[in-house]
């Protein structure tokens, strides 16, 4: 009902629109008419004429000096020549085929707009029906919202949450409660500020509630059809989770790869010392983010994605950060359903590119990957990291394939666990700065 709502008054307001254009393209018209009071938008100078109009239209004549007693009026939006008796009577005999041929082109404009406007609330009746058919119809009834402010036409409460959001609802739940509705542009939103709450519905709840609406950007090479953060908890997702948490965050995956973590952070120490003696600043923030990265690489294909001396670094930094921040930006076609069918904003497409990077340098490795096992056939080998794993259970049938593997790799342990990494440097290095450094005496 609110979408009617809203079309209605756009509608109205085209309808409106409309109607002063016609007016004001009336009035620029190259014709002789003569002098009279200036209209009101709408209403012309009907409310001008007063309860006696042949008294108010003879003073106007004389407050606007006209000849022959002729005055031009609006009334509403059509115009009017009022004169003396004398003049009207051979006015309307020279002009009267005009003046018939006007009025009927009038009587057509109007007909038309009309038989639109019937046809409109026709169908707005229509729908208005089928809606309440519908509801008591249904086996069970609608619970109400909880309470929340109201909303606006089309934008709802969307200019309630200004630019710091959390704030905006903390100052919202003094005033309706811990949990309280919001209408969010055409996306009606339930928030909750409370502990309590918040632990009935994660906990009590969770099945409920586990399902997240993808955002528009995650749409981008259907990738919210694949991953298992954003799909329903359904019997895909459950054989996704199934497959991760045993052969991926296992404990038994996680101990078998200690020595690669050994590994990536020595050569990291060995990487400080040679800056150390070259006497060469070291980017902290860059080190860290290459060491998770090839620990990554390696878990995930036995390779190192990076050099720390490379540019290439960098570059994939920049990539899985505008990865990030495509999908953290605000959009559009989240808040009004009817807009992601031209993307607005372009993030979609942006992030479309993004997702084509990605899935470039991983599909790279399952080609080197399918070319290595088909060299050692003959000869079986145990599998050492992620792909592998992942391969095995294609053979087995798991009901996976290489499109879930890519989207797979995509986020769970690739994008959102570098960013994660990379914020937790970060944060670890504000921590330290924010307080002295204090020296320790260790006995050796």
């Amino acid at each position: 009902m609110d979408f009617l709502i809203s079309v209605l008054c756009l509608l109205l307001a085209w309808t409106l629109i409309q109607a002063l254009l016609s007016n004001m393209k009336t009035r620029n018209r190259k014709l002789q008419v003569p002098p009279g009071p200036l209209p009101y938008p709408i209403v012309g100078s009907i409310l001008q004429l007063g309860d006696k109009p042949h008294k108010s239209l003879a003073e106007l004549a004389k407050v606007h000096e006209c000849s022959d007693a002729k005055v031009a009026v609006d009334i509403g939006r059509a115009a009017f020549v009022t004169s003396l008796n004398l003049w009207g009577d051979q006015k309307r005999k020279i002009n009267r085929s005009s003046h018939s041929k006007r009025f009927e082109r009038n009587r057509e404009n109007m007909d038309f707009m009309t038989l639109v406007l019937w046809l409109f609330l026709s169908w707005i009746s229509i729908q208005a029906f089928l809606l309440a058919t519908k509801a008591r119809n249904s086996n069970h009834k609608k619970p109400p919202l909880p309470p929340g402010p109201f909303p606006y036409p089309v934008v709802g409460n969307l200019f309630k949450l200004g630019d710091k959001p959390h704030k905006s609802l903390t100052s919202l739940a003094k005033i309706y409660g811990p949990i309280m509705s919001l209408k969010l542009g055409q996306i009606t939103t339930i928030v909750i500020s409370s502990p309590t709450l918040a632990k009935e519905v994660l906990q009590s709840n969770d099945l409920c509630f586990s399902y997240r609406a993808p955002p528009d950007s995650i749409k981008a090479y259907d990738h919210h059809l694949h991953s298992i953060i954003w799909l329903p908890p359904l019997n895909k997702w459950r054989n996704y989770r199934k497959i991760t948490n045993s052969h991926i965050f296992s404990a038994q995956k996680l101990d078998a790869n200690q020595h690669l973590r050994q590994k990536k952070v020595e050569e990291m120490l060995q990487y400080v010392q040679q800056c150390s003696q070259a006497g060469v600043a070291v980017n902290i923030g860059r080190i860290a983010f290459v060491t998770s990265l090839n620990l990554l690489s390696n878990t995930m294909f036995s390779v190192d994605l990076v050099n720390p001396s490379s540019a290439s670094a960098q570059e994939f930094k920049e990539l899985v950060s505008s990865i990030m921040e495509e999908g953290g930006t605000p959009n559009l076609s989240d808040y009004f359903p009817v807009l992601r069918y031209v993307d607005p904003q372009g993030i979609r497409r942006r992030m479309s590119d993004r997702f084509a990077k990605m899935f470039e340098i991983f599909d790279s490795f399952f080609e080197q990957k399918l070319l290595s096992r088909k060299a050692t056939v003959s000869v079986p080998t145990p599998s050492i990291d992620v792909l592998d794993t992942l391969l095995d259970l294609i053979q087995q049938d798991q009901d996976i394939d290489r499109t879930s593997i890519l989207h797979l790799f995509l986020f769970e342990d690739g994008v959102g666990g570098l960013e994660e990494m990379d914020m937790d440097d970060k944060f670890g290095i504000a921590l330290q700065k924010s307080k002295p450094l204090l020296v320790v005496p260790v006995k050796l």
